[in-house]
C-alpha cells in the first residue's frame, strides 16, 4: 500500500510540474495579446516568436529580444514586450521602422520577406540568412509609396498661389 501511495505521490508531482512548464510559455503569449489586444500579429500564435509552430527552441529576432528581457534582465514578459516596441527586431527595410509599427500593422515584428533572416538557439548558436517560415499573416506592412515632388509641381503651385492672392486683392477692390 505504501508503494501505490508513494506512486501516486510521484505522478502526482510529475504531472503539477509538467503543467507548470506548460503553462509558463503560453503566459508571454497571454501577456503580448493583452498588450495588444486590437493587433492581428499574434494569429501565427508560437510563430510570432519561435521558428516552429508549437514554439520552444529556436526563436525569431523578436522572441530573441523578448527571452533576453526576460532571461537577462530579469523583466517580467510584459515589461520585455514593452521594452522591445522601439526596436526594429526583423531588421526590415521595407516600411516599418520598429517592431510597435509591425504589430499596429498586423504584420510580423520578427519575421521578414527574404533570406534575410536570424534564427537564435538557447545554446548561443545562430542561423543567418533564413527565409520566414509560410504564415498566415503578412511578413512586412506594404511599402508606402512617396510621389516626389518636382521643381516644375512647386513652380506650378507657386504661380497658382500668386493667382489667388492677386484675385483676393481685386476682389477687395471692387468691394
Amino acid at each position: 500500500m505504501m508503494k501505490i501511495k508513494s506512486s501516486l505521490y510521484c505522478l502526482t508531482m510529475l504531472l503539477t510540474l509538467t503543467a507548470q512548464v506548460a503553462v509558463a510559455r503560453p503566459s508571454i503569449l497571454a501577456a503580448w495579446q493583452s498588450a495588444y489586444p486590437a493587433s492581428d500579429s499574434d494569429l501565427v500564435n508560437c510563430q510570432l516568436c519561435h521558428q516552429n509552430t508549437s514554439g520552444g527552441n529556436p526563436w525569431n529576432a523578436y522572441g530573441w529580444n523578448i527571452r533576453q528581457g526576460i532571461q537577462n534582465s530579469g523583466l517580467a514578459a510584459s515589461a520585455a514586450i514593452a521594452a522591445i516596441e522601439g526596436n526594429n527586431s526583423d531588421a526590415s527595410v521595407v516600411s516599418a521602422s520598429n517592431n510597435l509599427e509591425e504589430i499596429s500593422a498586423n504584420t510580423q515584428p520578427g519575421w521578414t520577406a527574404g533570406a534575410v533572416n536570424t534564427i537564435y538557439f538557447k545554446n548561443g548558436s545562430t542561423l543567418t540568412s533564413q527565409t520566414a517560415p509560410s504564415l498566415a499573416t503578412p511578413l512586412d506592412p506594404p511599402e508606402t509609396a512617396t510621389v516626389p515632388i518636382s521643381s516644375g509641381w512647386l513652380a506650378l503651385l507657386g504661380l497658382s498661389l500668386a493667382w489667388v492672392g492677386i484675385f483676393r486683392g481685386l476682389n477687395r477692390r471692387i468691394k
